[in-house]
């Protein structure tokens, strides 16, 4: 995986451990408080529509305390004329007080009972419970609150019957009573509620009831005392949706994706700021690296100016690489020295046998000739040189006989120092008669030297066969063979006197010369009694 996949895969993770840790943080703190700000909210709600009760029950308390210390009505508790129920009661008066019933009573007895029409037909139960229900005695005392009745729950104010002054002694109690109904229940409900229910309910008050439901809606609910009947209560249930999950999740959501959006944007400059001043270096360097691994060149490897870690880097790299292309030229050269070395002969300067070996394997030296000629030299007599006038003299006449060689050679010959004063010359020629020439010449110019400043005259011995250059291959067994039968004619030459040369071919009529080499004097011999070698004049 490359540095840059593993920066994109990094940037990638962190986006993911963003979101992933602004979700937790959703579910685990800003819902759980969204919900208790909620519940709250809910409770709140709740007491509204409680305060509200109690806002009507004190309207109608006001209502019943005017009307009771009202001379009028004091009067009409002991007379009872028609015309005070009339005028204060008749038509449409109960509608215009919003009030469902009207109760005078007087010793716990029913004086006049006024209603809504939905009320006449339960008089007696209604005044029953008023009268002589276990609430009787707080409201006959000028008290509120709410009553069950068998119509449903009802708000009941009451007051003691005085004058205008307030004084006493009470005539009776006067009522007001007010349904709890579909028209309150309108006026109670605030506009963020969707729906409000009030009910009897057959169990007494418990604690408040809030639950918040899986979509978008919540469901509270409450319980409110009857002061005639403690068994059961009033239901108050309200339905409404939950504002504050919505302003919370649109809110969410939007810092959600502004987050993402900044962290796209933030892994983007990322990216590119550590492309820039990270991965671009570092590609740079690997390229360089890769390069100067295949060229060795310190062109392939280029400059920055940068003073960071990366071009600290890459100026130790290029220290680094400086000193191993030193190091490899060094050791180039060293090779060469030491390949030039182990192919030289030290003392002549001229090639050795392994240098020969070489030539001779590589497969273009003899096939671009018509013929090879290869010569085995040495020098007549050369022990005694070494005996009368020591070795370095012996060594002076080696190089300057090396010398006499190469220039009775061509530049592409191979003449090497094969032992001692043993020597090897491989020629291409384009004809017998050249071979002769070039053994003529070796010979020639050995005795016209002077060698040593011309302190010292010597000879030497020539031998050598010729080949067509098309027999020859890169075989070291073959050419050992043809070295074998130039080293034999040599030993003829020297047999036959010294100071003269040797020289065989296959006749004209043989169709390969190599098939009929000799390997010993004897053979030799017999290659010649059979004519397969034919010697050269």
């Amino acid at each position: 995986m490359s540095l840059k996949s593993k920066l994109l895969a990094s940037l990638l993770l962190l986006l993911a451990v963003l979101g992933s840790g602004i979700a937790f943080i959703q579910q685990t703190v800003v819902i759980p408080k969204v919900e208790s700000f909620e519940i709250d909210a809910l409770r709140e709600d709740l007491e509204r529509i409680k305060d509200g009760l109690d806002r009507e029950l004190t309207h109608m308390h006001r209502m019943a305390t005017d009307w009771a210390q009202w001379d009028d009505t004091y009067d009409f508790v002991v007379s009872r004329t028609p015309e005070y129920v009339e005028s204060a009661l008749g038509g449409d008066a109960m509608e215009q007080l919003s009030m469902d019933m009207l109760l005078i009573t007087q010793d716990e007895k029913l004086v006049t009972y006024q209603s809504t029409q939905a009320l006449s037909s339960l008089r007696e139960p209604l005044v029953s419970t008023l009268l002589r229900g276990p609430e009787s005695r707080l409201l006959n005392e000028g008290g509120q609150g709410l009553v069950a009745t068998p119509a449903g729950v009802m708000l009941v104010a009451a007051n003691p019957i005085l004058t205008t002054e307030g004084e006493g002694p009470s005539r009776g109690t006067l009522y007001f009573g007010q349904m709890i109904d579909a028209d309150l229940t309108k006026q109670l409900r605030p506009p963020q509620i969707r729906s409000i229910l009030l009910r009897l309910d057959p169990n007494p008050p418990r604690p408040d009831e809030i639950k918040l439901l899986p979509g978008s809606d919540s469901v509270s609910k409450t319980w409110v005392r009857l002061i005639n009947d403690p068994g059961r209560s009033l239901q108050i249930e309200l339905q409404q949706a939950r504002p504050f999950l919505d302003s919370m999740r649109a809110y969410t959501y939007y810092i959600m994706g502004t987050i993402f959006v900044l962290g796209i944007l933030g892994s983007v400059v990322t990216y590119i700021l550590l492309k820039h001043y990270l991965l671009s270096p570092i590609e740079r360097l690997q390229h360089n690296m890769q390069n100067f691994s295949v060229s060795h060149s310190l062109a392939d490897i280029a400059t920055t100016k940068s003073s960071d870690e990366i071009g600290q880097l890459t100026r130790s790299f290029k220290e680094m690489a400086t000193r191993i292309s030193d190091n490899h030229t060094s050791m180039l050269h060293r090779q060469e020295k030491l390949k030039e070395q182990s192919l030289t002969d030290p003392l002549t300067r001229l090639g050795n046998r392994r240098y020969l070996e070489s030539r001779l394997k590589q497969p273009e030296f003899a096939k671009k000739h018509a013929y090879i000629a290869t010569f085995s030299t040495d020098l007549d007599h050369f022990k005694q040189v070494n005996d009368r006038y020591g070795h370095d003299n012996g060594d002076t006449v080696l190089r300057e006989f090396a010398e006499v060689l190469q220039g009775c050679c061509r530049d592409d010959d191979c003449v090497a120092r094969v032992g001692g004063e043993e020597f090897t010359a491989v020629c291409g020629i384009s004809s017998i008669r050249d071979a002769s020439e070039i053994a003529e010449r070796i010979r020639a110019r050995t005795e016209q030297k002077g060698f040593v400043e011309g302190k010292i005259n010597l000879t030497c011995s020539v031998g050598f066969i010729v080949i067509p250059g098309h027999e020859l291959d890169t075989d070291l067994e073959t050419w050992s063979r043809v070295m074998k039968v130039a080293d034999l004619a040599l030993y003829e030459a020297k047999e036959s006197g010294r100071n003269r040369w040797v020289g065989w071919r296959n006749p004209l009529h043989a169709e390969k010369t190599i098939e009929a080499l000799p390997a010993s004097a004897e053979e030799l011999r017999q290659a010649v009694r059979a004519e397969a070698l034919v010697s050269i004049n």
